[in-house]
């Protein structure tokens, strides 16, 4: 067990963690700033750099998304990959706001799975850890290798953690993240072997995905429970959520 993470076992801490995302202000310091985004297939997409202020860390943590979830989606198409992790989600805001209001993260080993554009890896790095952020993606992997050129470093690898001894094979870590993997029962399953398999401390976000998180709780045999955070449609405005998409409650699941 992590003791050097012990906030992350106290509910109590979890609910001042996820308090109302009102409070997170996302800023696009440089909003002329595009690159391109080579893929496999040589596509290229244009990329806008985010800075997102996280509560407990001065200064915002700079990702990399896609300029808009159009480009990602015809990238996607072309180069056979996922591409809702090329944008940044309220999951993972979350995610990473918990990681900043936890003590005695630095260095500690993270392990964040389908980290998409990697804010919470980012997080944990600028707090001091020692973190793998990984995808298998490619969209993702190359935003994840961008952020990771900050001055907040990580590792990046590329992992599909469905595979239990691709996991295994990364060694041990104090903390585990997933922010919205539950959207599949494949997925979400996978996510709780991972949980089931640590020995660390856990931290899991859902938008509020039913079935996700049914099939998550099952294959941990019913033990725990996601604690639940409203959010406003203003709150909300921020991110790219899609035509048709609404979040009704984002949870959070500790261990």
């Amino acid at each position: 067990q992590s003791s050097a993470c012990s906030s992350i076992e106290q509910r109590s801490f979890l609910k001042d963690a996820v308090i109302l995302l009102a409070s997170v202000r996302t800023d696009l310091m440089h909003p002329c700033f595009v690159w391109l985004l080579s893929c496999a297939a040589a596509h290229a997409i244009a990329v806008r750099p985010r800075d997102v202020k996280i509560r407990g860390i001065d200064a915002p943590v700079r990702i990399y998304e896609a300029e808009s979830q159009d480009a990602a989606l015809d990238a996607a198409i072309e180069t056979d990959s996922d591409p809702f992790g090329a944008c940044c989600w309220p999951s993972a805001v979350v995610a990473a706001r918990t990681l900043a209001a936890c003590d005695g993260v630095a260095g500690l080993k993270v392990l964040e799975l389908g980290a998409g554009t990697g804010l919470a890896s980012a997080t944990a790095a600028r707090l001091g850890a020692a973190v793998v952020a990984t995808d298998v993606s490619d969209i993702s992997l190359e935003l994840l290798r961008r952020a990771a050129e900050e001055a907040a470093a990580f590792d990046v690898q590329r992992l599909d953690f469905t595979d239990a001894d691709a996991v295994a094979a990364l060694g041990d870590f104090d903390i585990i993240v997933a922010a919205d993997t539950l959207y599949e029962e494949a997925i979400a399953r996978a996510t709780a072997r991972v949980v089931r398999a640590s020995r660390g401390a856990c931290i899991v976000v859902d938008p509020g995905r039913p079935d996700g998180r049914r099939a998550f709780l099952d294959e941990l045999g019913g033990v725990g429970r996601f604690e639940p955070v409203a959010v406003s449609a203003e709150e909300l405005s921020a991110f790219p959520l899609g035509t048709g998409l609404k979040i009704a409650s984002l949870g959070v699941f500790e261990r």
